[in-house]
């Protein structure tokens, strides 16, 4: 299945019958994967891997593994680009994330590297894509694996307008993490 218009869509290619792989390009506008993650928790279909990167023209292109065993709609009848754009209903009740370990450094070029480690569960990374929403901070590239049902993921964050994140920010994110941690 294939969407694409004015440089912008998707593309989904069928794997085994519990994955297939997704494919997003364009302008998918500030915090499109965090909306989208919301979109496919909601209908039982989680996100095995993640390798996405905005462009130095502010577009983006990503791919992703999705794990579709759970779902409770034919991943084929998705718009996925449509889903980017799609607000979650409650953001109220944030859910509890359960994290064996994390990371936080700042990078040479001023952006916030989060490294995070725990076992898997639907809806894992649009939990986290949220709580880096709410302190202003967005991805601008994302490596998310999983693997035994445990996740390994880096989010290289920003600030609104792609400016480097301030320090509060950043102390925020690390007290978020911690208190998670602290937790499991």
């Amino acid at each position: 299945m294939q969407r694409a218009d004015s440089g912008s869509g998707f593309e989904l290619k069928s794997g085994d019958s519990a994955e297939m792989a997704l494919t997003l390009w364009g302008e998918l506008g500030l915090g499109w994967l965090g909306r989208l993650a919301n979109a496919l928790s909601r209908r039982g279909i989680g996100i095995q891997s993640v390798d996405a990167i905005r462009r130095s023209d502010g577009s983006w292109f990503g791919s992703m593994q999705l794990g579709v065993a759970h779902a409770t709609i034919a991943p084929s009848e998705l718009d996925y680009y449509a889903l980017c754009s799609e607000r979650p209903e409650d953001r109220g009740s944030a859910r509890e994330l359960r994290l064996e370990r994390f990371q936080i450094e700042r990078t040479a070029a001023g952006a916030l590297e989060l490294r995070l480690n725990g076992p898997d569960e639907v809806g894992f990374l649009a939990a986290v894509l949220d709580r880096c929403e709410f302190l202003g901070l967005f991805p601008e590239r994302l490596k998310v694996t999983t693997q035994q049902g445990m996740i390994n993921d880096i989010l290289w964050l920003r600030g609104v307008a792609n400016n480097a994140p301030s320090a509060e920010a950043e102390r925020a994110l690390r007290a978020q993490f911690l208190r998670l941690s602290a937790m499991s």
